[in-house]
């Protein structure tokens, strides 16, 4: 009926992929606070666009061809069936795996990968926190990595992710849901883009 609202979903990007495995990338403009949209001053990754990106490991063909533009403000959702190549997709973007062939480029930064991971943050299933130290001190060391002072970062963090007493535990010791939460902080200490 004309009086349904869109649904978060609606508007439908394809990644174009030439398998049968079915790799699908939704997306959809999104309003975001000025928190979450936080950026340092000139610098920052305004879109990414994958041009036919084809990745291969030995004779298995991971991805065949992908192409899509990822935006600033828009929320990305890659679906597709397991084996269809959505981390390694994701893996690709992250800078953590370089294409067989195709181009990935950071706009306004290009294809520098040195200046591009100073703006990504990256939280993937596992937490990949260090076990045997507390969240704080996971969060102080990436602080430290990134050039930015520990505490200042911690301080901000802890606000920002609302971080409780269980960050002075051992993260090996955490549940599931404060692990990640960790994961995000560490990822975001850097305000990337």
């Amino acid at each position: 009926s004309g009086g349904d609202k869109p649904r978060p979903y609606d508007r439908l990007t394809r990644i174009s992929q030439q398998t049968p495995r079915r790799l699908r990338a939704r997306t959809t403009s999104t309003t975001m606070n000025a928190k979450q949209t936080e950026t340092r001053a000139g610098s920052g990754i305004e879109g990414v666009s994958i041009r036919r990106v084809v990745k291969t490991f030995g004779a298995i063909a991971a991805l065949r061809g992908v192409s899509v533009e990822l935006r600033t403000n828009r929320l990305t959702l890659i679906e597709g069936p397991n084996g269809s190549g959505k981390t390694t997709l994701l893996r690709i973007v992250g800078t953590i795996l370089k294409p067989t062939s195709g181009s990935v480029e950071y706009a306004p930064l290009g294809d520098d990968l040195g200046l591009v991971r100073g703006e990504i943050g990256w939280v993937s299933h596992e937490s990949l926190a260090y076990g045997d130290l507390s969240g704080r001190d996971n969060v102080r060391l990436a602080a430290r990595l990134q050039g930015l002072d520990p505490d200042q970062a911690w301080d901000r963090s802890r606000e920002r992710f609302e971080i409780g007493a269980f960050a002075e535990r051992p993260v090996r010791t955490m549940s599931r849901g404060q692990r990640q939460r960790i994961a995000l902080a560490r990822a975001l200490v850097h305000q990337p883009s």
